[in-house]
């Protein structure tokens, strides 16, 4: 994205933006890492199931009428 060279920090400021461009790499890189894993909802109880789509942004309308099984597929693809 930005070809930052060691010579061109010279400030205090600078140097602190530059520190601070990193670690946003890094957690960007890290949560980017995280929401590749897939995460198994089979094992929860519809109530808790009923919960986390209850979070979710986009749902359909009649969501709380879906099977189980719908409902595990809607929190993969919101996720």
């Amino acid at each position: 994205m930005f070809n930052v060279k060691t010579e061109t920090i010279t400030s205090q400021t600078n140097e602190l933006l530059y520190n601070i461009w990193q670690e946003l790499i890094k957690l960007n890189n890290s949560l980017s890492s995280n929401a590749k894993e897939e995460k198994d909802y089979s094992h929860l109880k519809r109530q808790e199931l009923i919960a986390l789509v209850k979070e979710l942004p986009n749902k359909p309308e009649l969501w709380p009428r879906l099977s189980n099984d719908k409902l595990i597929k809607l929190l993969k693809e919101g996720v």
